[in-house]
C-alpha cells in the first residue's frame, strides 16, 4: 500500500490534478431514466432473533455523490466533493449513512492509486461505483448525483435548514453568526463548501448535517406530498433510480419514525493506522488499511462485518 508521510490528522487543502486519463466516461443515466448497465440489486442480510427465528432482510445500496461546481463545464468532469453510501433497509425501517472522505487514497481500476473522488472523474458514476464496490466488497448498483449548485434549489424548496455554526464556520458563511442559524439555500452551500477551517472529516460531518436536517423536513411532510417531493428532487439530479422506484422505496419506510445510523471513514478513533499526508504527486491524501475500513462498513450496514474467507 502507499503510504504519505505520517502526519497530523488535520488537512491541508488543495487538490493536484490527477494522471491524465484516456478521456472522461460520460455517466450512462440522464436524470429519472432507467440505466442501461447499472441494475437494482438488494443485499441480503440474515439475522438471528431471541427465539432463534431466521429472518431475511433486503438492504438496498445506493451511492449518493455531491459534485462541486466545474470550472470545465458538465458534473461528469468534475470529481466528487461527496461521497455517501445511502443503505436502506426497509424491514428494519433503517437507513445507515456511510460517508467516505474524498481524500482516501485507494486503488482505481485502469489508474493508479489515488483519490477516491478522481474515480468519478475519469469515469462518471460508473467508475466511482466500482471504485466503491471493489475496495469495500460491496453491491451497489444505483446512484444519484447532485450539482452542489442545484443544492441551492432543493434546500429552498423545502424552507430553509436550521443549523447550529461554530463562530469559525459562521465566518466562512456570510450573514450567519455563532450559534443557531436558519440558512437558506446560498448559506447552505457555503457551509457545506467550507474547507479552510478544518479537516474533511469535518467537512463530511457537514454535509451529514444537512441531510440530517433535511429529512427532518420530510418528516414533517404528509405522505400525500412525497410525489410532488421527489419529483422536485429528481428535477435537480442525476439517478439510475427511476421515479417509481424511489416513490416505491419512500413510501415503503415509515419516514417520521426512521432510524438513522452514520458513520463516516476513513476515521481516526477507529481506523488504527490512519495517516495523512502529501503522496509523491504532492496530493493531500490520507492511507489506511482498507480491509479494517471494509469491515467497518459493513458492520454498519449489516450489523456484522466481513466473513474473511481462510
Amino acid at each position: 500500500m502507499d503510504t504519505a508521510s505520517p502526519t497530523d490528522y488535520q488537512q491541508q487543502d488543495g487538490d493536484a490534478k490527477p494522471d491524465n486519463t484516456n478521456g472522461t466516461a460520460t455517466s450512462s443515466q440522464t436524470t429519472g431514466q432507467q440505466s442501461e448497465n447499472t441494475g437494482t440489486a438488494s443485499s441480503t442480510t440474515t439475522t438471528t432473533t431471541a427465539d432463534t427465528t431466521k429472518v431475511k432482510h433486503e438492504i438496498k445500496n445506493i451511492a449518493f455523490f455531491g459534485m462541486s461546481v466545474s470550472e470545465v463545464g458538465g458534473i461528469d468532469t468534475d470529481r466528487s466533493d461527496m461521497i455517501i453510501i445511502v443503505s436502506v433497509d426497509i424491514d428494519r425501517n433503517r437507513v445507515a449513512l456511510t460517508s467516505v472522505l474524498r481524500d482516501s487514497k485507494v486503488p482505481i481500476e485502469g489508474h493508479s492509486p489515488q483519490k477516491i473522488n478522481a474515480a468519478y472523474k475519469y469515469g462518471g458514476a460508473p467508475l466511482a461505483i466500482k471504485t466503491l464496490n471493489q475496495n469495500f466488497h460491496l453491491d451497489i448498483a444505483d446512484y444519484v448525483t447532485v450539482n452542489f449548485e442545484n443544492l441551492i434549489e432543493i434546500v429552498d424548496y423545502m424552507g430553509g435548514v436550521d443549523i447550529e455554526l461554530t463562530a469559525a464556520e459562521a465566518s466562512q458563511v456570510p450573514g450567519t453568526v455563532d450559534g443557531m442559524n436558519h440558512l437558506d439555500g446560498k448559506k447552505t452551500l457555503a457551509y457545506v463548501s467550507i474547507r479552510k477551517i478544518d479537516s474533511d472529516f469535518y467537512r463530511a460531518s457537514r454535509q451529514q448535517t444537512v441531510l440530517m436536517e433535511l429529512l427532518k423536513k420530510i418528516k414533517d411532510k404528509a405522505k400525500t406530498e412525497y410525489p410532488e417531493i421527489i419529483r422536485k428532487f429528481m428535477n435537480c439530479m442525476e439517478t439510475s433510480l427511476t421515479y417509481g422506484e424511489i416513490l416505491d422505496i419512500v413510501t415503503s419506510l415509515d419516514v417520521p419514525n426512521i432510524k438513522v445510523d452514520q458513520i463516516t471513514v476513513p476515521d481516526k478513533n477507529f481506523e488504527t493506522n490512519l495517516k495523512g499526508g502529501l503522496d509523491e504527486t504532492g496530493s493531500w491524501v490520507y492511507t489506511f488499511d482498507i480491509e479494517e475500513v471494509a469491515d467497518r462498513i459493513h458492520r454498519n450496514i449489516y450489523g456484522s462485518g466481513i466473513k474473511k474467507n481462510k
